[in-house]
């Protein structure tokens, strides 16, 4: 007997036969991604190459994207933490 999983109301990518059942006259087929271009660029000095722990929140009908920015020059070793604020998710 197959094991239930409750998925609420979140969506799922179906990549493998993981949450599927069984098909029927119909496969499975992957995309090659198509680029939707730059997101985000790293244009202030104080971003500088060493980026990390990205997490996006709607907050208020925007989308808020928090990361944290750090710059590899000598003796600086502290972080920001910057935030990227979008309408649509695709223009930060």
């Amino acid at each position: 007997m197959p094991t239930i999983v409750d998925l609420g109301s979140r969506r799922e990518l179906f990549v493998d036969g993981f949450l599927i059942d069984r098909l029927e006259n119909t496969t499975l087929k992957l995309h090659h991604p198509v680029s939707g271009g730059v997101a985000i660029k790293r244009d202030k000095p104080w971003e500088g190459p060493a980026n990390a722990g990205i997490a996006v929140f709607r907050h208020a009908g925007r989308l808020l994207m928090y990361y944290r920015a750090m710059t590899v020059n000598q003796g600086d070793v502290s972080g920001r933490l910057c935030v990227a604020v979008s309408e649509d998710g695709v223009t930060w």
